[in-house]
């Protein structure tokens, strides 16, 4: 038995999802029972691997059918199979089928290969202040998200660095569609870190690549570079001594108020 005549084509392709026009007519009513659209046609999904059921995001039929068509992903061949129900000899389908796109392995995913402080602070930061943090990739990346994020920890807790969208950064440009984005944080009176206690933790996953897949950023973070030291809301008191005198240095990032009175030898 000849299997029926098909087509594909690719209605659209973007960072994220692309979109597929499916036609398919049958001759025979036996033809009807598995209808098979191969791999060789279908850019983004690859045989042998799972595709989650979030795959095939939608199925539009562009002509009345009198049949139905349930799509599935065939893991060992990567072959896109049509089950149908419904059709008769002599009929045909005409369906646009979006699907997110979807990788063979994560070998194409962004890389985060360098962070670096792009403000004035020089890594000292007091109430008020705000962190601009540069992260650099190694493939142009597109921001999915307004509220995409770099977490760091400090010694009061987790703070996030939020995506600032395009910027030009030292005459360099930033932002979605290039290999820079800046993630900002405005620090808080609650905030506070000791010099050497902070780390760079986790990169949001609503940063896509341009690389085949258009995969999420690889949470894999370099440690931060253009900083000697890096503190929040510092509050030091040292104790010297000289000429036989005690002299104490406060350091500290709140007004004082009052009279202090302080008796040395």
């Amino acid at each position: 038995m000849p299997a029926p005549t098909t087509s594909v084509s690719c209605a659209s392709d973007t960072p994220w999802f692309v979109v597929y026009h499916l036609t398919a007519s049958f001759t025979d009513t036996q033809q009807t029972n598995a209808v098979v659209h191969t791999a060789s046609a279908l850019k983004y999904i690859r045989p042998g691997v799972t595709a989650p059921k979030s795959s095939i995001v939608s199925t539009k039929y562009n002509s009345a059918v009198s049949g139905v068509v349930n799509f599935a992903y065939d893991n060992a061949t990567g072959n896109l199979l049509a089950s149908t129900t419904g059709f008769t000899t002599g009929q045909s389908y005409d369906i646009t089928l979006t699907l997110r796109k979807e990788p063979s392995d994560v070998s194409t995913a962004p890389n985060v290969t360098a962070l670096t402080m792009v403000d004035a602070h020089s890594g000292i930061y007091v109430t008020g202040d705000t962190l601009r943090v540069k992260a650099t990739f190694d493939q142009v990346i597109y921001v999915e998200s307004a509220h995409s994020y770099i977490k760091f920890s400090l010694d009061s807790g987790d703070i996030y660095a939020r995506y600032r969208g395009n910027q030009t950064v030292s005459a360099v440009k930033t932002g979605s569609g290039t290999l820079y984005a800046v993630f900002e944080y405005t620090f808080k009176a609650t905030d506070g870190a000791s010099a050497g206690y902070m780390s760079v933790t986790h990169i949001d996953n609503t940063i896509f690549g341009s690389d085949v897949g258009h995969l999420s950023v690889r949470d894999v973070l370099p440690a931060i570079t253009g900083i000697a030291n890096f503190t929040v809301n510092e509050k030091t008191g040292v104790l010297k001594t000289q000429t036989g005198k005690t002299r104490i240095t406060v350091r500290t990032t709140k007004t004082l108020t009052g009279t202090t009175n302080i008796a040395g030898a």
